[in-house]
């Protein structure tokens, strides 16, 4: 049996639950982009200056100096690479904005076409706590979201209008 009242607080409760995703999957990606950043730059660095300092290795005095701080520089940089590990910082945000997408798409459908069709609000509320569920994994897998790439995600979603469909514009 359908409550009007219920039905629209289950709505709303899948709104919010959509906007919670939708941040967390675009902080997400704009968080990967910056680890995929540092993975090719680290990564650069270390195979130029690898290649270079082993090369110059071999050439008279005044190169041989240069050679050393090649081979310094690329060790600090594998260090930090290491340390930080980017590329698999990178892989578990873009899995978690995936995750989130997911959650995202099922807010969606709940909100604009089962809360629309359904004539049994358990059944509306069942779906509510299994996307809430959904959403509290997402978020627990996921790292903080940096505060400039919350402020990216903002931009992206308000003003460029990244998250909204052709048929929803």
């Amino acid at each position: 049996m359908a409550d009007r009242g219920v039905r629209d607080e289950i709505r709303a409760e899948a709104d919010r639950l959509e906007e919670n995703a939708t941040f967390g999957q675009q902080g997400n990606l704009e968080a990967a982009k910056l680890w995929t950043g540092w993975s090719w730059g680290l990564g650069s660095v270390i195979a130029v200056g690898s290649a270079v300092g082993g090369v110059l290795t071999f050439a008279t005095d005044a190169l041989q100096y240069l050679a050393g701080g090649l081979a310094l520089l690329a060790a600090a940089a594998t260090g930090v690479h290491g340390t930080l590990r980017p590329a698999k910082r990178a892989e578990r945000a873009q899995s978690v904005a995936v995750q989130f997408l997911s959650v995202q798409d099922r807010a969606r459908r709940l909100r604009r076409v089962d809360a629309l069709t359904s004539t049994d609000d358990s059944v509306l509320r069942d779906r509510l706590d299994v996307i809430a569920s959904q959403l509290d994994a997402a978020r627990e897998r996921a790292d903080p979201t940096p505060r400039w790439a919350y402020r990216r995600a903002k931009r992206n979603i308000e003003r460029d209008g990244g998250q909204t469909h052709r048929v929803d514009a």
